[in-house]
């Protein structure tokens, strides 16, 4: 569902990796196994840095992202 939410929102395929860091799915999809997407604004590799920034066009997106990810739910 989220990767075809997403093909509908930016008309390509998601570009998917690995963090490496910790996010609160750990639990859900770690210890419950409950499927869980990773996914926010921003360069990831910035994330809880003391230089993380957004550009407000990355912020935007992930909304419609989202909205369309509740649709497609």
């Amino acid at each position: 569902m989220g990767i075809h939410a997403y093909e509908n929102m930016f008309g390509r395929k998601p570009e998917l990796c690995k963090w490496n860091f910790a996010t609160n799915g750990f639990a859900c999809a770690g210890r419950y196994h409950v499927p869980t997407i990773g996914f926010g604004p921003g360069d990831y590799l910035l994330a809880h840095q003391k230089n993380e920034h957004c550009r407000l066009e990355d912020i935007v997106n992930a909304a419609l992202f989202y909205a369309e990810l509740v649709k497609e739910l």
